[in-house]
């Protein structure tokens, strides 16, 4: 049997916000389960669109895998996790990982964009505590949101790292499903090489949409598969609101080679430099938007949207008067 340790924490940090993430944030029910502890990681998140319940899933499948469920932790995006709600939660998995008996793999269930008060890779910071422990050659897969700013901290430390592809993300079972496919090549003896590379610029989140250019070609390129599945890789569009030094689009490749690693990270991230132009997705003036949706009347479907400082205060005059134009 390999016994494998899971547990996940998550957190998107918007450095630009007011309300930090405190311990009791990540123990609240919200849009996710509020923390979980043994047992109930897996009961609690059961027929949850997660990245853990993908890989439980998966899991399950195999008759050789016992499962070690730790913690699951999540809290809604804020400012900085602080410190006291890291160290809270890593512990709870560093207790996990340190009381197992023996352990063939782990499984980490994380974001890709949390920043904490004193670690701007709080990601990296977790993994390297973990390997402190385990040492250099235990198996650790680990599952990223689309908007993860990747480090290079990040890709040394764990075995493989698998992204969403969707955003809206709609596949995060699946992620994680992925994420097991990989631990299962790690469990085999199967060496796998890697490569990061970062693009030079920040892509706004509203045109990090997957379903429209430029996202859906790039993401497309990920379906060229080379040497019968055997390199594998992911982009990670960056969160940009994190405000630390390595925000912004990334992708990472595993091959069986150094050079068939490098080869498909340099692949990937051309396309993404070539596609810089594509990003902008600059918001219109309420004259300009009006224009623009007239030009295209009865071509295809219109969205206005006003946004203000003050939500509460109705729509502009000026757009009012801009709307009724348009409707006329």
């Amino acid at each position: 049997m390999h016994r494998i340790l899971i547990a996940g924490f998550q957190h998107e940090t918007n450095t630009f916000g007011a309300t930090k993430a405190k311990f009791k944030d990540f123990q609240e029910a919200d849009s996710w389960p509020g923390l979980l502890q043994a047992d109930k990681v897996i009961s609690g998140t059961a027929g949850i669109n997660l990245p853990l319940t993908g890989f439980v899933e998966a899991a399950r499948q195999a008759a050789d895998i016992e499962l070690l469920p730790a913690v699951w932790a999540s809290a809604e995006p804020s400012s900085y996790v602080t410190d006291d709600a890291f160290e809270k939660i890593s512990q709870m998995i560093l207790d996990g990982v340190a009381s197992a008996s023996h352990l063939d793999g782990i499984y980490l269930d994380l974001h890709g964009a949390m920043v904490t008060e004193s670690h701007e890779d709080g990601e990296g910071e977790l993994l390297s505590r973990i390997r402190a422990i385990v040492g250099n050659q235990l198996p650790i897969a680990v599952s990223l949101d689309l908007h993860a700013n990747l480090t290079s901290g990040m890709v040394q430390l764990a075995s493989s790292l698998s992204i969403f592809r969707t955003y809206p993300h709609i596949d995060m079972a699946d992620t994680g499903a992925r994420a097991y496919a990989m631990l299962r090549r790690h469990l085999s003896g199967e060496t796998l090489c890697s490569a990061i590379r970062q693009a030079p610029f920040l892509v706004p989140l509203s045109a990090q949409y997957t379903g429209a250019t430029p996202c859906r070609e790039l993401y497309s390129l990920l379906s060229i598969e080379n040497r019968a599945n055997t390199v594998v890789s992911d982009i990670a569009m960056g969160f940009p609101p994190a405000d630390i030094f390595d925000a912004g689009p990334a992708v990472v490749a595993y091959g069986p080679t150094q050079a068939d690693a490098d080869h498909e990270a340099d692949r990937l991230i051309q396309a993404i430099k070539a596609s810089e132009d594509l990003f902008d997705s600059a918001l219109l003036s309420p004259i300009a938007a009006v224009s623009s949706a007239m030009a295209t009347r009865g071509t295809r479907p219109v969205v206005i949207a006003d946004v203000q400082d003050n939500p509460g205060a109705g729509a502009t005059s000026d757009t009012t008067g801009l709307l009724k134009t348009l409707v006329d």
